[in-house]
């Protein structure tokens, strides 16, 4: 991270508040192109807005929030754009900042205010899409109920990682647990009631309550996957548009 080095150098050598704010954006370019999101999040927030053109903060702005999605805070994210939209962009930055916000509701599962998004970013740039199309892009992916996954475990051991679509997972799951909550059965009715809690009733306990929570994990995995697959499948259509104006 030599370049990032170089940066900060000129940051605090330099009197120049335009040549500071600079620094940091660019150093901002390094951290993002190595991944380190948060870290390049963190290093714009450095930027003296109060002395900064229209266009540099717009372009500040934006590479905020687009640190901030990259790094999963999508409520900064969201928060980041609400703000631009009560600034003056240029048209290329208000497409961009469209486009993010559309993958950021998304992620938020805020699919009302994401297709109204949607809608406004084919007017904007005077899009015409085929219905069928249209429809495809709006309809919300189909998420697993995660609460729903936790309690159904909770009655029936498994049955949750069943439900998320895990059958070996949750077969697995249900005769484990079976087979401690019989064995802790036959313990106590031969009296055996040390071994019973102990090598019974203690594993089926963990196994019932840490398959409840496996189960939800699960669920909120299968969702991240499709709520991926859907902004994978809005981000290359509306990338597509771009390419093709």
């Amino acid at each position: 991270m030599l370049a990032a080095a170089e940066y900060e150098r000129i940051f605090f050598i330099s009197a120049d508040v335009n040549i500071k704010n600079t620094a940091l954006l660019k150093k901002s370019y390094c951290y993002k192109q190595d991944q380190q999101f948060d870290v390049a999040a963190n290093t714009l927030k450095r930027i003296d807005f109060n002395k900064t053109t229209d266009s540099i903060y717009t372009i500040v702005a934006y590479e905020y929030a687009l640190n901030s999605f990259l790094n999963e805070d999508y409520n900064e994210t969201l928060l980041q754009l609400n703000d631009l939209d009560n600034k003056v962009i240029d048209s290329v930055y208000e497409s961009k900042c469209l486009m993010l916000k559309i993958l950021t509701l998304n992620e938020l599962q805020k699919w009302k205010e994401a297709t109204i998004t949607l809608n406004n970013y084919f007017k904007i740039n005077h899009i015409k899409v085929d219905s069928l199309v249209k429809s495809e892009l709006l309809k919300k992916p189909k998420l697993k109920n995660e609460k729903l996954a936790k309690n159904m475990s909770y009655i029936i051991p498994g049955s949750g990682q069943i439900y998320t679509g895990h059958w070996g997972r949750g077969f697995s799951s249900l005769l484990l647990s079976g087979a401690f909550a019989t064995y802790t059965y036959i313990s106590f009715v031969n009296g055996f009631y040390l071994s019973g809690v102990f090598s019974g009733f203690s594993p089926f306990r963990m196994f019932w309550s840490g398959g409840a929570n496996y189960a939800e994990y699960l669920a909120k995995q299968k969702n991240k996957e499709r709520i991926s697959q859907h902004n994978k499948k809005v981000k290359n259509f509306i990338l597509k548009t771009i390419d093709l104006k």
